[in-house]
């Protein structure tokens, strides 16, 4: 939990700098592209503090009511992020179309090369920590980081084409544009984090069949194992719940085939850190069979 609060702590006060810098000289510079990339990492600072509480929440340890953990609550806290940052989203576009066009002052693209270069380090250590710690949060919290780079792109686009609008009259929109499609990009990236994590929360299950390989051989490889009947990985945020049916030779004796199944379950947890719970049934398996 320390490594990812840790993750997170450093995405705060990064996106906390980028969101004070992209709203003060965006107003400063009259740029409505960067105010609009400033509420989006007005997003990802936002994701950071409730990502930071939620895992915090997580990790809390089983109890008479939550026999398998609070894992799920990652879910929860990713479905509260997606949420904010689909109202941050709507509230800029209704900005983006009461504000007067202006055409951004060249102080602006020395924010918005500085803010590029951070942020594409920033989504670079974000996304790798998620997908090493198989982390809901920050999974959800790289994807908004990795569209914020995208967006700060638009922004220079956006300021190179308004240096042309003295020769074509249509470019003068060009930085209300960006903001534009900014907005949209925000409420979409919220929609795919809203509909992701509302998935896991019903209880989906592991697919990947590396994983899945991996489990089977470690479940075959305990002496008496005959087969793997069944074999599901709930997901539950930062660990899994393995329910597991698996085949033991019928004449075998009641407490052997326990002693089996514990090494079963033993191994599991064992070699892979992430399974935290297990619940085996075990099947009569006839030799004829």
């Amino acid at each position: 939990m320390k490594k990812i609060v840790r993750v997170l702590i450093t995405s705060l006060v990064t996106n906390t700098f980028l969101v004070v810098s992209k709203i003060v000289f965006g107003v400063i510079g009259k740029s409505q592209a960067l105010i609009a990339d400033g509420f989006h990492s007005l997003s990802d600072l936002t994701t950071d503090i409730v990502g930071i509480t939620g895992i915090k929440k997580s990790f809390l340890p089983a109890d008479e009511k939550h026999p398998y953990g609070h894992g799920r609550i990652e879910y929860v806290t990713s479905i509260i992020i997606g949420s904010i940052i689909f109202i941050l989203g709507v509230f800029l576009l209704i900005d983006i179309f009461t504000t007067p066009t202006q055409i951004p002052e060249n102080t602006v693209v020395i924010v918005i090369i500085m803010t590029i270069i951070l942020k594409y380090l920033l989504a670079r250590y974000v996304v790798k920590s998620g997908n090493k710690y198989k982390n809901a949060v920050l999974i959800a919290s790289g994807k908004e980081s990795t569209m914020d780079v995208m967006t700060s792109g638009m922004v220079l686009l956006t300021f190179i084409l308004s240096r042309f609008s003295s020769n074509i009259e249509l470019l003068k929109h060009a930085d209300k544009l960006g903001g534009f499609l900014i907005g949209i990009f925000i409420i979409k990236v919220s929609i795919e984090i809203i509909l992701e994590n509302g998935r896991n929360v019903l209880g989906q299950v592991e697919t990947d069949p590396k994983v899945l390989s991996l489990v089977e051989k470690y479940i075959l490889s305990v002496k008496g194992v005959k087969t793997i009947d069944t074999l599901d990985m709930l997901k539950c945020g930062s660990y899994y719940q393995v329910i597991l049916n698996i085949g033991i030779n019928e004449d075998e004796k009641l407490i052997e085939s326990h002693n089996i199944a514990h090494k079963v379950e033993s191994i599991l947890k064992k070699k892979i850190g992430k399974i935290k719970y297990v619940i085996i049934h075990v099947n009569p398996f006839k030799k004829e069979d």
